[in-house]
Formats: structure tokens, sequence, C-alpha cells
């Protein structure tokens, strides 16, 4: 007796979802380990492509369900997902940008990606985010807390679970996201730290100045006011009444007399989505005056610095002038940048090289990275001063 379509539909559902354990041993089974999707991410995988082809699986029963048969689809899609998956993916602009790969460590198996994390924190804030270990940082950690401003509400969940003593993998199975983007918000919490810091607080070797109290913490965040919920209030209500009239700035300098910064302000329309009502920041544009000038300069073998000071605009404003000049053709080539004098230590490195010692010989010899000779070496042979024949591959 051949069924209805919904019926059919009804028991393809139930036999899709009593399948999930099958599927993740089917893929445990055939996966390799330098694959870019977990198990679990697979089975997703799997599932959507299914349930895709769902009304042309139900239409290959003809009218009669059979577990058999279900049980063979499932299993093909679940071994040929591996394959067209793992092509897929690795035609991501994600994947081929990078190098990943995983090692065994006593932590368990890490990512190039986590480790690279791990690392530029050890090398650049040594003491960032672990508050046990010293008093210094769990009063940093206060303060932080109490100019909550300054972090999102994202990141904050990740700085008060990082100070209960949770790792990155903890953190994030706690707020159900990957590891990776624990990494990158921690990392953000960083670059937020260190940009409204007054002292350098990771690096400081006097936390005895720090530890005599609140208020000599205050003079970490003597640029910065705390938004009261008065101040709050009358912001949004300025802002609100004065649509697209002020910018950051402007209000800066007049609202509660100054007492807020123009990066403050634009950090208080973000959060609460009231950047709508500012006006946005203009930049002056070049004349055509300016454009021509630009030209006639270029052709004149004038360096950057040389139309810096002449137009008065700062490097990234003339950069990025001409480089639509050159886009739009009415420059060929992009000016050359002002040559900064030698230091002692690349005039010795430029002897040895002319003298023919290998990079790995300096190495040796000065105690520098192999790395850091080699690119020094590029570099001079770009600038002209050594010749292509003498780059040497020393390992």
């Amino acid at each position: 007796m051949k069924l209805s379509r919904q019926k059919l539909g009804e028991l393809f559902d139930e036999s899709l979802s009593n399948f999930q354990e099958d599927f993740r041993r089917i893929i445990s089974k055939h996966r390799h380990a330098h694959h870019h999707l977990t198990v679990e991410e697979l089975v997703s995988e799997v599932n959507m492509a299914m349930l895709k082809k769902k009304e042309d699986i139900i239409d290959s029963f003809d009218g009669v369900f059979s577990d058999t048969e279900f049980s063979k689809i499932g299993y093909a899609f679940a071994k040929n997902s591996i394959i067209w998956v793992h092509g897929r993916v690795s035609k991501t602009a994600y994947v081929y940008r990078r190098s990943d790969y995983s090692i065994e460590t006593e932590d368990g198996v890490r990512t190039s990606f986590e480790i690279a994390c791990d690392k530029e924190s050890a090398t650049e804030d040594p003491a960032c985010l672990d508050s046990d270990e010293n008093e210094k940082c769990s009063y940093i950690l206060k303060m932080i807390k109490e100019y909550c401003y300054l972090l999102t509400d994202q990141e904050m969940k990740v700085l008060l679970l990082k100070e209960d003593g949770n790792n990155l993998r903890e953190i994030a199975h706690l707020l159900g996201v990957s590891h990776q983007a624990i990494s990158i918000t921690e990392k953000g919490i960083r670059d937020k730290i260190k940009s409204h810091l007054s002292v350098a607080p990771f690096s400081d070797e006097t936390p005895h100045k720090i530890s005599s109290g609140h208020e000599s913490l205050q003079s970490l965040f003597e640029a910065y006011s705390k938004f009261s919920d008065k101040d709050r209030k009358a912001l949004s209500t300025l802002l609100m009444d004065n649509p697209k009239r002020y910018t950051s700035e402007e209000i800066s300098q007049t609202f509660a007399n100054g007492k807020f910064t123009a990066q403050q302000i634009c950090s208080f329309c973000a959060k609460n989505r009231l950047s709508m009502f500012l006006v946005k920041k203009t930049y002056k544009k070049y004349s055509s005056q300016e454009e021509d000038l630009l030209v006639e300069m270029t052709k004149d073998d004038c360096t950057v610095e040389d139309m810096m000071l002449r137009l008065g605009r700062n490097l990234g404003s003339i950069s990025s002038k001409l480089s639509h000049l050159r886009r739009d053709g009415l420059i060929s080539i992009y000016p050359r940048r002002q040559e900064k004098s030698l230091t002692q230590k690349d005039v010795r490195l430029l002897a040895l090289f002319k003298e023919g010692y290998t990079s790995l010989a300096i190495s040796q010899e000065l105690g520098l990275p192999k790395g850091f000779i080699s690119a020094k070496r590029g570099a001079f042979t770009k600038k002209g001063l050594l010749d292509n024949a003498s780059m040497d591959f020393a390992k």
C-alpha cells in the first residue's frame, strides 16, 4: 500500500532524527585528521544536504518507505559530504589565506591559530587577562569593570568568565560560540585596554604605585570621565532632539562642559544605537589644482614627503589620493619615499653581505635571528644596495 506524501515526509523526519548517531560513526570513520570541519559540523552539513534533497529522496521511495533504503541513502550522503564539504571550504578565503594545522600539546590538541594568539599574548602582554598573576592586574580589572563603557556586552562577559578562571574552550562552550571567536574577543579587549590607559599597565614595573588605593587608579583613566545616569539621559535627549546637527567633536566641546571626549561620545552612541543622530566627520577633498600638482610632482620625481610638505597633508591622505590617481591612469608609477639613513647596524650588515657572508654565517656571528638577517638582505637588494646575484638561500 502506497503512503501519502505527508506520511512519507513524517517518516523521513523521524528516520533522520534517529540516524544522527549513525552519521557520527560514519563521519568519524571516514573523516581525515586534516579536515577543516569537526565531526559535529559535518553532521550539520549532512543534515542540511538531506533536507535540501528531501523531496527527491521521498520521490525515490515510490510511495513505500523503507528503513533499509533510507540507511543506504544516509550512508552515501555522510560519506560523500566529507569530501564535498572539504573541497568547498578549502576554496574559501578564510582557509586558503592561512596555513592552519593541529599539534598535540600538554593541554590537548591545539591549532596554529590558538598557538599564534597565545604567542602574541605572551610577547606583547605577559600578564594580560591573567587575574591571579599579580595584585596589580586585579585592580586594573576592577577599574575596567567600573568603566564598562569601554567594552561591549560580549567582551564584558568574556572578561568576567576569564576572571573566574575559565580557559578559552570553557568560555566558548559557556557562550555557545567557537574558540576562535573568543580568541579574537580577547585580543580586542587587550587592544582597548592599552588604547584607553594613560600608562602601560601590563609592562609597568611599579605595582606599588597602583596598590596604594582606589584614588591612584583614577590616574590611569585621567582623560576619561564616567557616564552617570543623568549624563546618559541628557546626552540621549540632546541627540534625539537635534538629529544630524552636531558632530561628536562639537558635542564633546559643549556637552557637560567638555567632560567627555569625542571618542567617548562615539562609543556611547554606538552602544546605544544613536549613531544615526550624529553628523559624520567630513574630510577636506582635493581640488582639481591639487590633483594636477600631485601629477606634476610625480612626473618631476618628487618624493611623497615633498608632496606632504607642499600640500600640508598627512601621509595617509597623500597615499590614498596617489592610489586613486594611479587607478584612474593619471600617473603610471607610485612616487618614491624619502630614503632613510642607514643605522650603524645596517652599515655593518651591508659590509658583511658585500664581503660574501651568508645569512646563516652572519646570524651566528652577531647572534641575531637568521630570519631578521635574510629580511635585511632582501631590503638592501630592493633598494639597490646589493645585487640580486648576491642573494643566498643558506639554511
